[in-house]
């Protein structure tokens, strides 16, 4: 038996997955990048990657989602650090 899997319709203004560029995105990077930013007065806060994720293209550590890109830089930290 053959299934087929539908994605959900997209418009305009439907953010797509910039991991794989085929699902919606539902979730952001949570990795904190440490680049500071002033913003005139307001204490300087950590920005974070935010790029947009799909369910599946996701890496979860803590409650937090992670990027490709930045779930390998943990990786190797936790590496570096377990020597």
């Amino acid at each position: 038996m053959n299934n087929v899997i539908e994605f959900p319709k997209r418009d305009a203004d439907t953010i797509m997955c910039r991991e794989c560029k085929v699902r919606p995105a539902t979730r952001l990077c949570d990795y904190e990048d440490g680049l500071y930013f002033d913003l005139g007065g307001i204490p300087v806060q950590k920005s974070q990657c935010s790029k947009p994720l799909c369910d599946k293209c996701t890496h979860k550590l803590n409650k937090k989602d992670y990027c490709t890109e930045h779930w390998n830089l943990i990786k190797e930290e936790v590496q570096k650090d377990g020597k």
